[in-house]
């Protein structure tokens, strides 16, 4: 099924919940990233550097939890 990258999201948010217990807040990176793009997107905006980075240390972090999870290394 074909779904928006905020359905798709919200999807991969509930997911991730259930894999991260107790750490929600990265369970929320998809949903946080999905935000930016239809900001820069469909708003016009354009992200300044400081939260492109938080963005990038938010993918880290949840690049090494799910790592973590999955018995491997990020």
């Amino acid at each position: 099924p074909s779904e928006t990258p905020r359905e798709f999201a919200e999807r991969t948010e509930r997911m991730l919940g259930a894999r991260l217990d107790g750490h929600s807040d990265l369970a929320e990176v998809p949903a946080r990233i999905v935000s930016a793009y239809y900001d820069i997107r469909f708003g016009g905006l354009s992200l300044a550097p400081s939260r492109i980075e938080q963005l990038n240390g938010q993918l880290d972090d949840l690049e090494s939890r799910l790592a973590q999870a999955n018995g491997t290394t990020a």
